[in-house]
């Protein structure tokens, strides 16, 4: 207790600081957060659950993807339940929990009887601005004059994906690679880390929305959200999966092909270089109209 007290203690103070806030609130009061599901989510759940106070309602909102080897989103009665109808002991969750789309509300679901009324599938602000700001051209994915953006998350990474990336550039003509580097790292990739390639620059973009909307095809870590960004843009994307910290999700649709380290597929690639863009690429997947989010807005300030 005394570890957790010297390690947490700011988490602590913050719930006592919520909690007499929450019962404060004489009229309604939605909160919105990320987080929901770890320390400090938990806290501002709890600090709502004890408040006792009806006018205040919770809602975690999703902030990354879901895989089988992230735990928070794979939670389940064991954890929400408490021991005994005395003692509530059981995790601190939101009223509410919004979600990117149907997908991941359904994966969120699959292990708990949490009713699908906990659910709100809004989408991502984000990538709903994304898919109506942006408008590519549809049609067939190129095979010559291509521009490939290659999001590099890790040097990690890198090593791990170098590989799966000159098997792809190595099926094409005529490439013009652009690399765009995650914000938190910075080491150097020269031009001959990569096989046929016509040219190599960096990314000279500050939005990755305006970098992916002058490409033909994005290239990003499986784990990454950056494919969602590519599919709510109309954009091309291969995820490129690795045995490090990737996203166990097997989504090969229209649009988006998963290509692993270990399982090369080179007539999938084909295929897919093939393929036509289709309008529907995001249905029962991501959300991407703005009247949910609009509507629940509204209603918020009712």
């Amino acid at each position: 207790i005394d570890n957790v007290l010297n390690s947490k203690a700011h988490l602590l103070y913050t719930y006592l600081w919520l909690n007499k806030f929450f019962k404060s609130q004489k009229s309604r009061l939605n909160v919105l957060y990320e987080d929901e599901f770890y320390d400090t989510g938990r806290m501002i759940s709890a600090a709502n659950i004890f408040s006792y106070n009806s006018n205040v309602k919770c809602f975690g909102v999703q902030h990354g993807m879901f895989s089988e080897f992230h735990t928070v989103y794979n939670v389940s009665d064991i954890e929400i339940k408490s021991t005994s109808k005395e003692l509530f002991n059981g995790l601190p969750i939101p009223n509410y929990f919004i979600t990117w789309g149907q997908y991941f509300s359904k994966w969120f679901l699959k292990n708990n009887t949490l009713a699908e009324s906990f659910i709100l599938e809004l989408g991502n602000p984000l990538f709903i601005n994304a898919a109506y700001k942006y408008h590519p051209k549809l049609g067939k994915v190129k095979e010559s004059d291509y521009n490939i953006l290659y999001c590099v998350t890790s040097y990690e990474l890198f090593v791990k994906e170098l590989p799966i990336v000159n098997e792809i550039l190595k099926k094409m003509k005529n490439v013009f690679l652009t690399l765009r580097m995650h914000p938190n790292f910075d080491f150097e990739i020269v031009p001959d880390n990569f096989s046929n390639v016509e040219s190599f620059s960096f990314s000279k973009y500050e939005s990755i929305h305006t970098a992916i909307s002058k490409t033909d095809l994005v290239l990003t870590s499986a784990h990454s959200t950056i494919f969602l960004d590519s599919i709510a843009m109309k954009v091309p994307v291969i995820r490129l999966q690795t045995v490090i910290f990737d996203s166990t999700m097997e989504l090969n649709i229209n649009g988006c092909i998963t290509i692993g380290e270990f399982d090369f597929n080179e007539e999938k690639l084909k295929l897919f270089l093939l393929k036509k863009y289709r309008e529907d690429i995001a249905k029962n997947f991501i959300f991407l109209k703005p009247e949910r989010w609009i509507k629940f807005l509204r209603e918020s300030n009712a």
